[in-house]
C-alpha cells in the first residue's frame, strides 16, 4: 500500500478510534479525551469537532448509507449521531463499551462489553439479548 496522507498533529489527546465515511472522503477520529474530529481527506484538515463523551471514544461505526454514526465510550454510552452531527439518541449501557459492530442485513448493532456482547435492534435500539 502507498501512504497517501499523514496527519502529524491530530490532537493533544491520544487517538483511540478511527472510521471512514462510506460515501464522503472523510474520516472521523475518536480520542481519549472524548473528542471526535472529522477530517476532510483531500485537504487533510479538520472540518468539524464534537466533544460529547466523558471518557475514551472506543469505537466509531457508520450505518451503511453514512447517514448515521455510532460512537461508543468507556463512559458507558453509545451515541447515535445524525448526518448533521447532533446526538440523535444515547443508549446508556451502564458499563464501558469497548467495540461496536453493525449488521446492515439485520439492522442490528453489536456492542462488546467486558465479558459480554449486547445486541440492539434498530427499532428504538432496545437490547435484544445478552451473551
Amino acid at each position: 500500500m502507498e501512504r497517501r496522507l499523514c496527519i502529524a498533529a491530530i490532537s493533544t489527546s491520544p487517538l483511540s478510534a478511527l472510521s471512514y465515511h462510506p460515501i464522503r472522503r472523510e474520516i472521523v477520529s475518536g480520542h481519549e479525551d472524548g473528542c471526535m474530529k472529522f477530517w476532510e481527506l483531500d485537504a487533510g484538515s479538520v472540518s468539524r469537532q464534537v466533544q460529547h463523551h466523558k471518557g475514551w471514544v472506543t469505537d466509531l461505526v457508520y450505518w451503511a448509507d453514512g447517514k448515521v454514526l455510532f460512537s461508543s465510550s468507556v463512559d458507558g454510552t453509545i451515541t447515535l449521531w445524525s448526518s448533521i452531527l447532533s446526538p440523535y439518541q444515547t443508549i446508556i449501557v451502564g458499563c464501558a463499551v469497548y467495540s461496536l459492530g453493525w449488521s446492515a442485513h439485520k439492522c442490528q448493532l453489536f456492542a462488546g462489553l467486558l465479558g459480554q456482547t449486547r445486541i440492539y435492534s434498530d427499532s428504538g435500539f432496545i437490547p435484544l439479548q445478552y451473551q
